[in-house]
């Protein structure tokens, strides 16, 4: 399972993408306590020419989130306070969420970010990082709490990152976004 892992091999500002606009207003909402999943969010943002919106929680930096809190947080699905956003998400037309799985859970940050927003958003889609298993129950808590069924989905697990296949995958899952 994933344990808040780390994914230090995660590619930097090289792995660069060709940028693309889309007719509709896109925000992507994403939490990172390693970079990766921020990566991918900054990624589809520059793309998808969509504003980008990081997950704050209240209480603290990411940085100081234990593994065991992680843990703890997914398994008994709590929510945590967030620092409310510059973005209203229900203004756009598509609504990108990501989030690290933890413990086959969403994030505690996208779990409250998905509560406050639930039934509001027009359409979204969703991406999940994981270097564990069962990302699929992760992606169907998130569609469970925003009450709608996505228009596209992404897992990018840890071996992806090995083999040099997120860049493209992350072009394809724009692509649905889109199409």
């Amino acid at each position: 399972m994933d344990r808040c892992s780390s994914m230090s091999d995660v590619p930097g500002p090289q792995a660069t993408l060709p940028r693309r606009t889309a007719p509709q207003r896109i925000l992507i909402v994403y939490y990172s306590r390693t970079h990766t999943t921020s990566w991918v969010a900054s990624s589809l943002g520059a793309i998808l020419g969509a504003d980008v919106e990081t997950l704050r929680e209240a209480r603290g930096q990411p940085e100081t989130r234990s593994y065991a809190r992680c843990a703890t947080d997914a398994i008994f699905a709590r929510r945590t306070a967030l620092v409310e956003g510059a973005f209203d998400a229900a203004a756009y037309d598509m609504v990108v969420v990501g989030t690290p799985v933890w413990y086959a859970s969403m994030s505690s940050p996208v779990r409250s970010f998905l509560a406050r927003t639930s039934g509001g958003l027009r359409e979204v889609a969703f991406f999940v990082t994981c270097g564990g298993f069962l990302p699929e129950r992760a992606l169907h808590q998130m569609a469970n709490a925003s009450e709608r069924a996505p228009k596209a989905t992404m897992t990018l697990r840890r071996r992806d990152w090995r083999d040099g296949s997120p860049v493209a995958q992350v072009l394809a899952f724009a692509s649905a976004i889109t199409t």
